[in-house]
């Protein structure tokens, strides 16, 4: 058992306290993930199920912005594609591969207020072969800070 130290009198208002924010884990909203990905073409319907892929629920650029977001990190030995809509999902773009850290700024989102990813090992770039991805794999992969 530990030893408890009072020491009668000190001032502590001097000493700060940093306050440090962990990273967040992979942010589903309360949203599943689907086993699959979202399509090369617009408006990239999700195509699947296919093991080799995982798509993220649809966020928008307002639930990031109020967690206060700024960055996506990829583990290490996964990659993502971004898809992008705009407010209406009329329109959208779909990026190539990346990993590592993502800053999201506003050359991230260009003109577009929707995001989700799809989520696979970074040995796959097409349906034809690489390592399966779970759902449950998948959500360990991306982390927001």
């Amino acid at each position: 058992m530990g030893t408890l130290l009072i020491i009668k009198g000190a001032d502590f208002s001097a000493i700060a306290v940093d306050k440090v924010e962990k990273p967040r884990p992979s942010i589903n909203l309360g949203r599943p993930f689907t086993q699959g990905f979202y399509g090369s073409d617009f408006p990239f319907d999700i195509q699947g199920p296919h093991d080799l892929f995982v798509a993220t629920s649809k966020i928008s650029k307002a639930e990031i912005d109020s967690l206060n977001i700024t960055s996506l990190t990829v583990k290490a030995g996964y990659h993502v594609r971004v898809i992008r809509w705009n407010a209406n999902f009329t329109t959208g773009n779909r990026s190539d591969f990346k990993d590592g850290t993502i800053q999201i700024d506003s050359a991230f989102w260009e003109s577009y207020s929707n995001v989700a990813f799809n989520i696979a090992h970074d040995d796959v770039f097409g349906v034809y072969g690489g390592t399966s991805i779970s759902v449950e794999e998948a959500l360990t992969v991306l982390t927001f800070s």
